[in-house]
């Protein structure tokens, strides 16, 4: 397992903490990682050059499926979030395709998570409120991350 995602799993500490102190800074898809991660929870004005990137790592893809998984949705809450709605989508497709049941729950959950920021965007509120009430059901309220859902 990827020591991000290792780590990611049994702590609360944040992503970017995370994968500042853990990403393998000679591999191309750990960069790019990082720097969605940075983009994604310090809002920052981004370089249109990110959405490259994002491709970029998306073709090359990850040899561990959770990394790759998680890449791709804190991808999907970056894109819709700088209103790129159509590319968050795709990426959407992707993680679908990776069928995200077989992953942890707590990646399931940030899954469901991702889901409802694009109802959102798509103005369906009523069905991004009912995966939000769905995402803390799946992961124990023991779990490090279970205080973050919420």
């Amino acid at each position: 397992m990827h020591p991000i995602i290792k780590e990611f799993l049994n702590t609360n500490t944040s992503l970017v903490e995370i994968a500042e102190k853990l990403c393998d800074r000679d591999q191309e898809f750990d960069i790019i990682f990082l720097e969605v991660a940075k983009a994604s929870a310090f809002k920052i004005e981004i370089d249109n050059s990110i959405y490259l990137k994002i491709d970029q790592a998306v073709k090359k893809g990850h040899p561990d499926q959770n990394i790759y998984f998680l890449f791709l949705l804190i991808s999907i809450t970056l894109t819709s979030s700088e209103n790129q709605v159509e590319k968050a989508s795709m990426l959407h497709s992707i993680v679908v395709s990776l069928s995200p049941e077989n992953f942890p729950p707590i990646l399931q959950a940030f899954y469901m998570q991702a889901t409802a920021q694009i109802k959102s965007f798509r103005n369906n509120s009523s069905e991004c409120r009912k995966l939000m009430k769905e995402t803390v059901k799946i992961v124990d309220h023991d779990h490090p991350r279970y205080s973050g859902l919420l």
